[in-house]
């Protein structure tokens, strides 16, 4: 059995090796000891002061216990703002239809409303403050103001065609009298030499 449980020499590590005499044993504490200096003389003066932080509060035990805690606590506040953030979302949204509804404008319940649909309701707004209402009578006003202005200048410019025709058709009538005057004296003058 103690045969059985012991490993063949060609088949152990160099530590288990070193680790079968006590030269071998004081050997590898040496080994520690100046791994160790090296590690507190060297390797800790030149690493970076956050990356210390970092390794002293995530990576030791302590560290990673309270890792854990803020983790869970932290998914605890966040489901519990995620659930405020959709109460106000739904407030939000049910303030929305209920403005779009009091001002008659169409929006998709499913969906945010567009840009357009906010235009309609702006447009809407300010069409019912008195504002609203003097700047649409106004407007009324200029746009009958401006049909008046363009009937009258299509009136003008048929009054001038009409002229215009007058006088061209006067120029045609005496040329059409003339021409009708040379033919009776034409005629008359052919009848007198026959």
């Amino acid at each position: 059995e103690w045969r059985a449980s012991q490993t063949d020499v060609m088949q152990m590590a160099m530590k288990e090796i070193k680790g079968r005499t006590f030269e071998g044993i004081k050997d590898m504490q040496d080994e520690v000891k100046r791994e160790n200096q090296l590690f507190k003389q060297v390797w800790l003066k030149e690493c970076d002061p956050d990356r210390l932080f970092e390794n002293r509060n995530f990576h030791t035990p302590y560290g990673s216990m309270v890792k854990v805690k803020s983790e869970r606590s932290f998914g605890a506040w966040k489901m519990e703002d995620q659930r405020i953030a959709e109460a106000a979302m739904e407030q939000k949204r049910a303030s929305q239809r209920d403005l779009f509804d009091y001002y008659g404008v169409a929006v998709p319940s499913d969906a945010d409303p567009s840009f357009k649909a906010w235009g309609k309701v702006l447009r809407q707004s300010v069409d019912r403050t008195s504002v609203g209402k003097q700047h649409k009578k106004r407007e009324r006003q200029r746009e009958h103001e401006e049909a008046l202005r363009r009937e009258e200048a299509s009136r003008h410019e048929l009054e001038f065609a009409q002229r215009a025709l007058q006088q061209e058709l006067g120029g045609l009538k005496e040329k059409a009298q003339r021409a009708t005057a040379a033919v009776a004296v034409d005629v008359a003058a052919r009848s007198f030499n026959r």
